[in-house]
């Protein structure tokens, strides 16, 4: 279901819009808000790679590059992916002349996006009605998002989103807080764990299947 979000833009530079929303279910203020995030968390891209590469840490530089690939790869920012890429294999061949020019390629990629997530306009909070909780559903939001972080897809993020919503507020906010976080990073590894903790504050893990969860 589409959202109507009233400041949603109609074009950014670098970035398909329409394929990323179709990626995202076609949730407009899902997208605006990883866009946003992507903004803050890549702005220094360039230069945390170009200190990797000056201290030697080429594993770092790897790392990085490579993340940065995959998170403009699942929001369609085409051109930014495909000059990671390209770094990423000169990485692995350490070849320097192609490195630099590479990461150059990179950062020329980078800077119009950058520029246009810089004039998004600010997030609106969202309000989060606190009501009994619905235990059945949010078992069962629970084991659709634990299989879609096992399988590393993207609708992990609408999925959350509702899941966070039929929640609500309680004791259970910092875990949900570092979850959204590592989904924002596209970190499904440890968004996983984090999940873990989230059902145990809700009292429905391991019982559930028939084998008891640990007792701390």
């Amino acid at each position: 279901e589409t959202l109507s979000v009233p400041d949603f833009p109609a074009a950014l530079p670098g970035v398909d819009l329409p394929a990323a929303l179709r990626r995202l279910s076609g949730n407009r203020e899902l997208l605006l808000k990883m866009l946003r995030h992507f903004g803050q968390q890549w702005s220094g891209a360039h230069e945390s790679i170009h200190l990797a590469l000056s201290t030697g840490d080429l594993q770092q530089a790897r790392q990085t590059v490579h993340t940065l690939r995959g998170v403009a790869s699942n929001l369609s920012m085409s051109n930014v992916a495909a000059a990671a890429e390209a770094l990423e294999q000169a990485l692995k061949r350490e070849e320097n002349r192609a490195i630099e020019r590479c990461l150059e390629t990179l950062a020329a990629a980078l800077a119009p996006v950058l520029a246009g997530l810089e004039r998004l306009p600010p997030t609106s909070p969202l309000a989060v009605d606190v009501g009994p909780l619905d235990h059945p559903r949010l078992e069962r939001q629970l084991s659709d998002l634990a299989q879609l972080l096992r399988r590393q897809d993207m609708k992990a993020e609408a999925c959350f989103a509702e899941f966070r919503e039929c929640l609500g507020a309680g004791e259970w906010a910092d875990a949900m807080a570092r979850l959204e976080q590592q989904l924002d990073r596209l970190d499904f590894a440890a968004a996983g764990t984090t999940l873990a903790e989230v059902a145990e504050f809700l009292g429905v893990q391991k019982g559930k299947t028939g084998t008891e969860g640990r007792t701390l």
